[in-house]
């Protein structure tokens, strides 16, 4: 039975969330009496007078939500009432999670699998299978069982029940155990690979102690290696160890290699995992015999990563016969992308294969990429864009079928953005693609612009350019650019893959805003443009962000001739670094120099950030550059704007 507190409460509930159309005359009024509402709902003070005054803003559920939550154990009916007020909403997404950790302690296994769980995590996800198993409905639980037991990091204790049912079913046993091992060996999980061996055999259990003593001091277990024992278990342990030190130093993995291999009687797949890996990093390092080690390697034994570097290894020594031979040894997968499609037309070009190079060009040409443009100027041949036209919606229309939208819309308003992240992610998750494109339209409308980069990346969604490639800022962007004798296309293209627009991002480095400064960088910057700089937030104000951005761009420019390609690298990886590469590779073809800068992240940005520059100067321009003369060799200059600069038709066949 329901408190007289919570029979008023919901009293009031029941009254104030029949939606009715939103007035907007008293909107800024209604804000600040749901955030004092909220505040009191938090602090556990009564609510109800504000609630009255809330009636049809759509964001009095999270004021209920905050009282709902206080206690530290919520009572279940009232969670339960509240899901089934607000059952679309987000909160009640949550809810539903807490709903199933209750369920699953009261062995309530049928409320368990009649939740609504749309997008469940790994905890929730096991507790839907121990109800399943606990109904006898686990027959095919099996597989996807021991896919979630396959992972490199420790589990929920929730996912208990489920790893015992498997072992009672016979389905998890040491095989499957060392497979986890393996993975998390892979991921420098040390100290959860001594919990992952607490179950094997004693000879087992030894060899993953010293495989996690390995992993963490190589140097000196290299000296204790030499007491181990010469069985299946260390061997197998020893191979992911060595596998897992070529990560980060493949001198000390090959030096290791070497001397197990004289004490060890290795099998073909543990001495494969090992030479992979050597030979993956050795070749990632351009080490002289980097090309020996891949040598070694059998065929199909071979890992993805290994496969693309065997190739960009041929590509850093000219031999175009053995790029040919090593594209060959790639997977279906790999083949299809347009990166080794590309390389597939250059070697076959290189070794004198004109005809079947022109037709890959040509076939190639049609993706609007990076290689696709490539293609496009080897054949000398417009660009190819299709582009679909945005959605044209009613706001008011969209925003009363999709509740959830209006709720992001005005947490945006308000300044509450992670709430607004999180509504807006929730409804997402939830349409298809026509309904992703319309509420992305109403974004847009609304100068959401961040929305569409995450929300439009289906098949489906590609040829939404007016979209994903929102003209943001345009006004300030191009008089930034060309104060800084920038070209606009290049700023709008690195905005778009650093930041995304998200005008407040703060990265994992520490960088800020739309062009995602570093606080060192910006206030040199600001010096530099006789600027007041202070502190981080001013980092989050688009204009001095640009100013600030686009300064350091030319900055960069003038050590780099101003190349665009160079000047990506460097905003990226460092100019220092940048010029130790082109130190030790600037004999190399431009294209080549890129797919073989060693870092993954460096490689694909700068292809990234000349493809989003290509579609930008289509969309403030008509048409386009050559990509190829943004590719200058070393030692060029470019000039963002010129009179004989080559530009492309862009075009969409029939």
């Amino acid at each position: 039975m329901l408190n007289i507190r919570s029979a008023v409460f919901f009293a009031v509930s029941t009254l104030v969330f029949c939606y009715s159309p939103l007035t907007r005359a008293d909107l800024a009024e209604q804000r600040k009496q749901f955030e004092l509402a909220h505040r009191l709902a938090t602090q556990g003070h009564t609510w109800v007078d504000q609630a009255r005054r809330l009636h049809g803003y759509p964001l009095l559920p999270w004021v209920e939500y905050a009282e709902l939550m206080r206690p530290q154990h919520p009572e279940t009916t009232r969670i339960e009432a509240f899901v089934r007020r607000h059952g679309d909403t987000y909160l009640a997404a949550e809810l539903r999670k807490l709903l199933a950790k209750r369920y699953v302690e009261a062995q309530r296994w049928d409320d368990v699998l009649t939740l609504d769980l749309l997008v469940p995590d790994h905890e929730t996800r096991c507790r839907v299978m121990q109800a399943r198993i606990a109904r006898n409905q686990a027959t095919d639980q099996i597989e996807a069982a021991q896919s979630l037991w396959l992972s490199p990091h420790s589990l929920p204790p929730a996912c208990d029940p489920v790893f015992a049912w498997l072992r009672a079913e016979k389905a998890l046993d040491s095989e499957l155990v060392w497979k986890r091992i393996g993975l998390a060996a892979q991921s420098g999980q040390a100290a959860f690979l001594r919990q992952l061996g607490a179950g094997l055999a004693a000879a087992d259990r030894v060899a993953v102690g010293h495989l996690a003593d390995l992993i963490l001091d190589p140097v000196r277990q290299r000296r204790n290696a030499k007491q181990w024992p010469n069985d299946a278990a260390h061997r197998r342990a020893l191979s992911y160890a060595v596998a897992r030190i070529a990560r980060r130093d493949d001198e000390l993995a090959a030096g290791l290699w070497r001397e197990f291999s004289t004490r060890f009687s290795f099998g073909s797949a543990a001495n494969a995992r090992m030479l992979d890996a050597i030979a993956l990093y050795r070749a990632n390092s351009y080490r002289s015999d980097a090309a020996d080690w891949m040598s070694m390697v059998p065929i199909g034994k071979d890992s993805e990563l290994t496969r693309e570097w065997r190739v960009r290894e041929t590509l850093s020594r000219a031999d175009y016969a053995e790029a040919l031979a090593g594209l060959a040894r790639m997977d279906e997968v790999q083949q299809a992308d347009s990166r080794w499609r590309y390389w597939q037309a250059r070697a076959l070009d290189e070794t004198g294969q004109t005809g079947l190079a022109n037709l890959a060009w040509r076939a190639l040409a049609s993706t609007p990429n990076f290689h696709g443009f490539l293609a496009a100027d080897r054949l000398g041949i417009p660009y190819r864009i299709c582009p679909i036209d945005v959605p044209q919606v009613s706001s008011s229309e969209v925003l009363s079928r999709h509740p959830a939208l209006e709720r992001a819309l005005e947490f945006r308003a308000i300044g509450w953005k992670p709430q607004a992240n999180r509504e807006w992610s929730h409804l997402i998750a939830r349409l298809d693609a026509a309904g992703r494109h319309e509420v992305v339209a109403v974004a847009d409308q609304q100068g959401w612009f961040d929305r569409a980069p995450f929300a439009l990346n289906a098949p489906a969604d590609q040829r939404l350019y007016g979209l994903r490639f929102a003209l943001a800022h345009r006004g300030l962007i191009e008089a930034a650019a060309r104060a800084q004798q920038l070209d606009p296309a290049l700023v709008f293209g690195l905005i778009r893959s650093e930041s995304a627009w998200v005008e407040d991002a703060r990265s994992h480095a520490n960088a800020y805003g739309l062009m995602q400064l570093l606080p060192s960088t910006a206030k040199r910057m600001a010096k530099l443009e006789g600027v007041a700089f202070a502190g981080t937030s001013p980092l989050l104000d688009p204009p001095l962000n640009v100013r600030l951005g686009t300064r350091y761009l030319a900055e960069v420019g003038k050590r780099f001739q101003s190349s665009p390609w160079l000047v990506a690298a460097a905003y990226n990886a460092g100019p220092h670094r940048v010029e130790q590469w082109l130190g030790a590779r600037s004999h190399l073809p431009t294209d080549v120099f890129i797919e073989t800068i060693p870092f993954k992240e460096t490689r694909e940005y700068v292809a990234r950030v000349l493809a989003f520059t290509q579609i930008y100067d289509w969309r403030l321009n008509g048409s386009m550059r050559a990509l190829s003369e943004r590719l200058p060799e070393r030692g060029q200059a470019y000039a963002a704007e010129s009179d004989t600069a080559l530009r492309r038709a862009v075009h969409c066949p029939n």
